[in-house]
């Protein structure tokens, strides 16, 4: 599932074992604006922040272990997809 908060929204919300996951996902056609894990900045980071906090305190999930991951996909040259996942990002 996603999320919408104030602050911005968690394109998906996971569990996998006793961890909730929440995923940023950016998809780019072209490297004109760079590539997918280019987009995640500093300020990016600091509003995933504010809503996976948002989204703990409304929820109040029982599961207590969490983390922000990233998925990015980019069409390459030859037309194929490149999936780049990166666990941990903040």
């Amino acid at each position: 599932m996603n999320y919408h908060g104030p602050y911005g929204e968690i394109d998906i919300v996971a569990q996998k074992g006793g961890t909730l996951h929440f995923i940023e996902v950016k998809t780019r056609l072209s490297t004109q604006f760079g590539t997918p894990s280019e987009s995640i900045t500093r300020q990016k980071c600091l509003r995933i922040r504010k809503t996976v906090y948002r989204y703990l305190d409304e929820k109040k999930p029982s599961i207590k272990n969490f983390q922000i991951d990233f998925i990015g996909i980019q069409k390459g040259s030859d037309n194929k997809l490149l999936l780049t996942y990166l666990p941990s990002i903040t």
